[in-house]
């Protein structure tokens, strides 16, 4: 259940959703002058949370316009207030999440200010995600547009390079998570970037998709795989944040290649997804984004298709454990075998066949934040089952598994 409150001892606005069979409150989001949603289909809303991108679904579109009323009177006010500009100095407090505050205040850019070919890594992500190449930024009518949507849309991106220094696990874990939904974030703000340049420009050719900075496999494993990936975005109208870079592991782009590699501090060891594609999430193709998670140990988790989006969306593999814990594994044989999860039927056009879908997430997890659950009959270590407490792991990437069926 969703409802729009205000905390009179926060003086603030939020949309909190509640459990109505616990009556808790399982999330919020405070409503800021800032605060933005998207709307992929007519009853549903969707908004980045501290959780990752959260769906609101209404009854009927009645209910949406009286919801969706009701927030942009809070946010419109929220932006009529006058706001004393303060310059952010070293000594000021860290923001949550250990974020930091630059550019927390918009500024609308000047195009003929705006250097574009000193880009810092955050802007780099941004214009990247959203298809703009030196090409249509050397133009400056396209560039101020850009620099005014952007602007509209929350302003510049956060600094992340400027996260806190982590003395501890813990700090170093919501440091991990934060810079990841930040990243998603910064995604869904250029797919909706894109689209807006789109409809202002449309005799010029706005790519669709990321630049592709690397050879991307041409194997009919790879190209049916794709295809099925798109259907699942498709599904659950993700397309901003559809993973775009691929690595095929079929049994010809892996040939010749290791069985096992190692990652970590202290090293661990883990088997490369082969027989399977993988699909890096776009939050993972920043140069920031192995900040942290470099020194993390690889595992891997295998879901059912249907629940693939909802990891895609919020980063959050699916519960295993009661005490809401998840199962990994270092062996992505062992974690499908283990998981007992039934494939999916595809019919593939193009080849005009018919596969089997298994659809797994490789992570990265904290060492020391999990548990090692071994069996003792069995004699390869790397076959052991890992038990994870929630928010210990970053999504890394989708993987997805093809068995053709006779024709």
């Amino acid at each position: 259940l969703g409802c729009v409150v205000k905390d009179n001892l926060q003086k603030a606005f939020f949309i909190r959703v509640i459990d109505p069979s616990t009556r808790e409150m399982v999330g919020e989001k405070k409503l800021t002058k800032h605060f933005e949603y998207d709307m992929p289909s007519d009853i549903v809303m969707t908004f980045l949370s501290e959780h990752g991108i959260t769906c609101l679904g209404f009854r009927d579109l009645e209910e949406r316009n009286i919801f969706v009323r009701h927030v942009d009177r809070i946010v419109q006010m929220q932006q009529e207030r006058k706001v004393k500009v303060r310059k952010h100095s070293s000594s000021s407090p860290p923001a949550p999440d250990g974020i930091s505050p630059t550019h927390s205040v918009k500024q609308l850019l000047k195009a003929e200010e705006f250097d574009i070919h000193n880009l810092t890594p955050e802007w780099q992500y941004l214009f990247e995600q959203a298809g703009l190449t030196l090409d249509l930024l050397n133009d400056k009518s396209i560039l101020q547009f850009v620099l005014t949507k952007i602007y509209e849309m929350g302003g510049a991106p956060k600094q992340l390079q400027n996260l806190k220094q982590c003395k501890s696990n813990q700090e170093e874990r919501v440091a991990a998570i934060a810079m990841d939904s930040a990243l998603r974030h910064e995604s869904v703000r250029a797919s909706r970037l894109a689209d807006e340049l789109r409809k202002h420009s449309s005799s010029k050719d706005i790519p669709r998709a990321l630049p592709r900075k690397f050879h991307p496999p041409t194997c009919t494993y790879s190209g049916v795989s794709t295809r099925y990936k798109e259907l699942l975005m498709q599904r659950s109208s993700l397309s901003a944040l559809s993973p775009l870079q691929i690595h095929c592991y079929c049994s010809h782009c892996a040939a010749g290649k290791p069985l096992v590699s190692v990652s970590g501090t202290p090293p661990h060891q883990y088997t490369l997804p082969v027989g399977w594609c993988q699909f890096l999430l776009r939050s993972q193709t920043h140069s920031l984004s192995q900040r942290f998670c470099s020194n993390w140990h690889v595992a891997f988790s295998t879901v059912p298709a249907g629940h693939a989006a909802s990891v895609i969306r919020t980063g959050r593999l699916m519960h295993s454990v009661s005490d809401g814990s998840t199962h990994l594994s270092p062996d992505i044989k062992w974690a499908r075998r283990t998981a007992s999860i039934t494939p999916e039927m595809y019919h593939d056009e193009v080849e005009r066949r018919d596969f089997k879908v298994s659809t797994a997430f490789q992570v990265f997890v904290q060492p020391g934040s999990y548990s090692i659950e071994r069996n003792d009959v069995l004699s390869e270590p790397l076959q052991q089952t890992w038990k994870a407490p929630e928010r210990t792991y970053i999504s890394y990437a989708l993987l997805i598994q093809l068995h053709p069926l006779s024709k």
